[in-house]
């Protein structure tokens, strides 16, 4: 998910500020050894484990470090190991900058991006270092152009998801008449429903009404009354609300007597989401990066992973943070080893990579975003149930 970076003018002085420091790691980073005399290859994570969105950042730090453990014990990338350092965030956009800065000076290579909100500054630090970064879990289409051309999207963008949605709830649910929930504070809440209607009406839905929220309001009874005095009466709410609002609209939605339909996005795909009980969620769908069904390559990741740890991931967003480090090995494979400019090409002309979350990705070299699938989840009660796998929608918006 992105979800949700805020451009603000501190963090963006922040980024100046640090600018000139930031020339000490130029072109990727400095070359160090391990203590068994190995090359090392360091990758940076600042990351939000404390704050709003560890549910998110704590399953991408999970997975990649299960990616490392695995590379490095099978001898590493032609004899080089790899070196996950991470750093808490805590979702503050001074501490993000600053400890990102604090990765650089430490020699890294690369950089995974955080999903807070504050996921822009940190890795423009890094593009003026001459270091590529994904975008983690971060799903806004406008991430990598805000970044620059060493930032890349390795998971479905929000423009693709929103749109599979629409084409899903008009086509095989049959809705017409849609309710819009949006909240203008994070890029992921503010367009996912521009997307969304855009899809939707292009294929004759109507959008009849809107509703405005704030993130971590607590309360959403006007939003619900709003809902109810609809006219017409939708027969679907579409929101990409995500934790921690979702379980508290939920409820109060259904403890208000509303039935109508709920679809949603990725930002969901969390166990945080049960706390809404199994009365609220009951039917909501939204859609997700991919599902362990049986025989498929994310299954195996779950299976490997429950054996490792002794539980299995209990969201697919573990397996984006593993497959975000087997798309760094690939693309330093054909590098050379090499970071800076070298593996940035390698990275944007990467295809055919069998993942844990699909079996053929490709990086688009233009738009430094990858062409992904779409799944759809169904809550049944307090039970995450998997619909299918959403075409790639007819037609994709463009990204805002």
């Amino acid at each position: 998910m992105n979800k949700r970076h805020r451009k603000t003018l501190m963090a963006i002085a922040l980024v100046l500020a640090v600018s000139a420091a930031s020339l000490l790691a130029a072109c990727g980073g400095e070359e160090t050894t391990s203590d068994d005399g190995a090359e090392v290859f360091k990758i940076g994570y600042s990351a939000d484990l404390t704050g709003g969105f560890a549910s998110y950042d704590v399953p991408i730090r999970d997975g990649a470090q299960t990616a490392v453990d695995e590379i490095n014990e099978a001898g590493g990338i032609n004899g080089v190991k790899l070196e996950m350092i991470v750093k808490d965030n805590k979702n503050d956009k001074v501490l993000a900058v600053q400890t990102t800065q604090e990765l650089i000076d430490e020699g890294i290579q690369y950089l995974v991006g955080t999903t807070s909100d504050h996921v822009v500054a940190c890795n423009r630090l890094a593009q003026e270092s001459e270091i590529s970064s994904s975008t983690g879990d971060g799903t806004a289409p406008n991430l990598v152009g805000d970044i620059g051309e060493y930032a890349f999207q390795y998971i479905m963008s929000d423009n693709i998801q929103g749109a599979a949605l629409a084409e899903y709830s008009y086509n095989e649910m049959g809705y017409r008449n849609a309710f819009l929930l949006r909240c203008a504070d994070i890029p992921y809440t503010a367009n996912l429903p521009v997307y969304f209607q855009d899809a939707f009406e292009k294929l004759g839905g109507k959008a009849v009404g809107l509703a405005e929220y704030k993130y971590e309001a607590g309360d959403f009874a006007a939003q619900v009354t709003k809902i109810q005095n609809a006219n017409p009466a939708p027969d679907v709410i579409f929101t990409p609300m995500f934790l921690p609002d979702t379980p508290v609209f939920l409820k109060q939605l259904r403890a208000a007597g509303v039935t109508i339909p709920v679809v949603s996005t990725d930002g969901n795909d969390t166990p945080d989401i049960l706390s809404a009980g199994a009365k609220a969620l009951n039917g909501l769908k939204f859609t997700t990066f991919a599902y362990p069904s049986e025989g498929t390559s994310l299954a195996s990741f779950y299976d490997t992973y429950k054996a490792k740890y002794g539980k299995a991931p209990d969201t697919v967003i573990y397996a984006n943070g593993y497959d975000d480090i087997y798309i760094l090995k690939a693309a330093l494979e054909k590098s050379g080893g090499k970071g800076g400019s070298a593996l940035r090409d390698a990275l944007a002309n990467l295809s055919g990579l069998d993942l844990a979350t699909t079996n053929d990705y490709s990086m688009d070299p233009v738009t430094r975003r990858a062409k992904r699938s779409v799944a759809l989840i169904e809550m049944k009660g307090d039970t995450f149930s998997f619909v299918e796998d959403l075409p790639y929608p007819t037609f994709v918006p463009d990204p805002l």
